[in-house]
């Protein structure tokens, strides 16, 4: 199984529903643009701490 079939059968859809609702053409610079951002973005959320919840919730 190749990996654009991979993926789509991990998103529980087809090659076909990817290419129509996800497909977004860019040449290469777009793209490393888009990847760095991605990574930039998801590293900086992987960095903070998760937030607390508050006890006081539903307590008076």
């Amino acid at each position: 199984m190749g990996n654009r079939n991979r993926l789509a059968h991990f998103m529980c859809h087809s090659t076909e529903t990817a290419d129509r609702f996800y497909a977004l053409v860019l040449d290469r610079h777009q793209g490393c643009q888009i990847r760095k951002t991605f990574d930039m973005l998801t590293s900086a959320a992987s960095r903070r701490p998760p937030p607390r919840l508050s006890t006081s919730q539903g307590q008076q």
